[in-house]
């Protein structure tokens, strides 16, 4: 018998993006920031979106199943 389940990491693909950006733009660069508030805000709100999604899509699977 083969075993059909598989595992779909999100979480982990958004996080180590967002960090790999974070990081080369921010924190290896954190002088140039002073100067762009706004900027940096937007960027803050690119990371929230990203943790509201994976909240968002562990609730959407945890309820699949209740309907499939």
């Amino acid at each position: 018998m083969i075993d059909n389940t598989f595992e779909v990491q999100l979480r982990t693909i958004l996080s180590e993006g967002w960090h790999e950006v974070d990081h080369s733009l921010r924190y290896k660069c954190k002088d140039d920031w002073k100067d762009y508030p706004d900027q940096e805000r937007l960027l803050n709100g690119i990371y929230a979106a990203l943790e509201t999604n994976d909240s968002t899509l562990k609730s959407l699977f945890r309820e699949i199943p209740k309907y499939s």
